[in-house]
């Protein structure tokens, strides 16, 4: 099975070649790459969680109109009347 073997590694818009690195080097940029796909995911997540309340929101003021349920009048609206 062949490797995908990276040569240069692209950073801050400069090449550098990964022969010359050392190891901390390559570890930190490892550690790079995993919090990027961390963060990644968490905004991927993010995005699922802001549908679903959205959806919920939908479904609760849907219900709440079908039920006929109605709002306590606000200290605004009581002053007014």
């Amino acid at each position: 099975m062949e490797e995908n073997k990276v040569e240069n590694i692209n950073f801050d818009g400069k090449e550098y070649a990964v022969s010359d690195l050392k190891p901390e080097h390559i570890a930190l940029f490892n550690l790079l790459l995993r919090l990027t796909r961390e963060i990644e995911d968490a905004a991927y997540n993010l995005q699922k969680l802001q549908g679903s309340q959205a959806h919920y929101g939908a479904v609760v003021r849907a219900k709440l109109e079908e039920d006929e349920i109605k709002s306590q009048p606000t200290e605004a609206e009581i002053v007014n009347e």
